[in-house]
């Protein structure tokens, strides 16, 4: 599953993150309009490549400790841009 995940997703993103036609996971949002252009399967395999990377680093138990920290403070709440990178360095 580890490999399958390496030439699906991360090659491809990787790849395609350095055309001139890409475009940053975080954007600022301003109406309804915008959800379409950010949300793209761009920045769902960037996000997804990001993850692993992390996880990789921090090590996988470090990695799920700060972000089941950052789920359970977030629960019944909406999370800010930041919040996943703080639980993540406190962890």
């Amino acid at each position: 599953e580890k490999q399958r995940f390496l030439t699906d997703v991360l090659h491809e993103v990787m790849m395609l993150d350095g055309l001139a036609s890409s475009h940053p996971i975080s954007q600022e949002v301003y109406d309804a309009t915008d959800i379409d252009r950010v949300f793209d399967w761009i920045a769902y395999k960037k996000g997804a490549a990001l993850i692993r990377m992390l996880a990789n680093v921090m090590g996988q138990q470090v990695f799920q400790r700060g972000l089941n920290d950052y789920l359970m403070t977030h629960m019944y709440s909406n999370a800010g841009r930041d919040d996943l990178w703080n639980k993540l360095t406190e962890a």
